[in-house]
C-alpha cells in the first residue's frame, strides 16, 4: 500500500482517509487536498496496481481488506 499523509494543520485535527475506487489512484483526489487539509489531517493511498503502488498481488495478508484495515489501526 502506498500511503500519502498530510500534516495536520493543528493539534488532535480529524482524520480523513481518502480512497478512489474503480481502479482510480490517489491523485484523484489531489483537486480536493488544499482545501481538506485546513481542516483535517489527510491520509490518501494508492490501492495495488493503481497510482504509484505497483503491487498487483493480495498474496500478503496487509493487501486484503483485513490486512489494509490493521495496517491503518497500526499506523
Amino acid at each position: 500500500m502506498k500511503l500519502s499523509l498530510s500534516p495536520p494543520p493543528y493539534a488532535d485535527a480529524p482524520v480523513v482517509v481518502l480512497i478512489s475506487g474503480l481502479g482510480g489512484s490517489g491523485s484523484y483526489w489531489l483537486p480536493q487536498l488544499a482545501v481538506l487539509e485546513q481542516e483535517y489531517q489527510v491520509i490518501c493511498y494508492d490501492q495495488r496496481g493503481t497510482g504509484n503502488n505497483p503491487d498487483t498481488l493480495a498474496e500478503r495478508l496487509q493487501y486484503r481488506p483485513d490486512g489494509q484495515r490493521n495496517c491503518i489501526r497500526r499506523w
